[in-house]
């Protein structure tokens, strides 16, 4: 019998596409940070909303002093920027991102919630003119789940939404791989798809993600990154 790959696996079966490291937040820290005082899910008066609010009005600051050029763009992040893996989190004590196949059957039950404000705050910029563009490092082949539940949870219709490629023939503008690896790392997936939208015309204005992968490397005016004490994704 023929092991079933996980979608969130390379094409070698067993190397995860996304790498997951503790946050150096207890569980117990994290639970307090997002409001969760028992119920699983994040409490709309809790520290980490006010802070994720924050950024957003500091970002709809930026943006709103644009007189929108022609092909202007917007980077959005997926998981923890656009969608929440908090209730995922809470019942795995913030430890089953490490556990392929049961993340992999939350991504693909398309039930994630929005993180609160984000889906407006996308609205907004796509009324003003702006493309906009998910980029997620989650594999292509939940690409179709991947749109449908952003779409579910309120998201503008994107431009593009870019999902990992997890086996070859890779898109000519992604680099060649490391050697010994079978995937592309986060920032170098993320560098080289912002790199080809500039090269098909856009200006990315502003690069939004929760991670420091999500918004290494060039091709951005500016970065503004969202709190994510859960994990780290280098």
């Amino acid at each position: 019998m023929v092991k079933e790959r996980s979608p969130m696996s390379s094409s070698a079966g067993s190397a995860p596409l996304l790498r997951f490291e503790p946050s150096g937040y207890t569980p117990a820290q994290v639970r307090s940070y997002y409001g969760d005082s028992g119920s699983g899910q994040i409490a709309a008066a809790s520290p980490y909303l006010a802070d994720v609010r924050s950024v957003l009005d500091d970002a709809q600051v930026w943006l709103g002093e644009y007189q929108v050029p022609e092909r202007a763009a917007i980077v959005l992040d997926v998981d923890d920027t656009a969608l929440s893996t908090y209730t995922y989190g809470a019942a795995t004590d913030f430890a089953g991102w490490h556990d392929v196949h049961p993340f992999a059957k939350y991504v693909m039950s398309c039930q994630m919630q929005a993180v609160a404000g984000v889906p407006e705050f996308a609205h907004w910029a796509a009324e003003r003119g702006f493309a906009l563009f998910y980029l997620t490092s989650r594999p292509d082949q939940i690409h179709q789940i991947t749109l449908q539940n952003l779409l579910e949870q309120g998201y503008a219709e994107p431009a593009q939404l870019f999902c990992k490629p997890g086996t070859q023939p890779f898109p000519e503008y992604l680099p060649a791989l490391v050697e010994g690896t079978s995937s592309h790392s986060t920032v170098a997936f993320k560098t080289a798809t912002r790199a080809h939208l500039q090269a098909q015309g856009y200006d990315v204005i502003a690069n939004i993600g929760d991670q420091q992968s999500d918004l290494e490397g060039a091709y951005a005016r500016r970065t503004f990154k969202l709190p994510n004490r859960m994990y780290l994704l280098p």
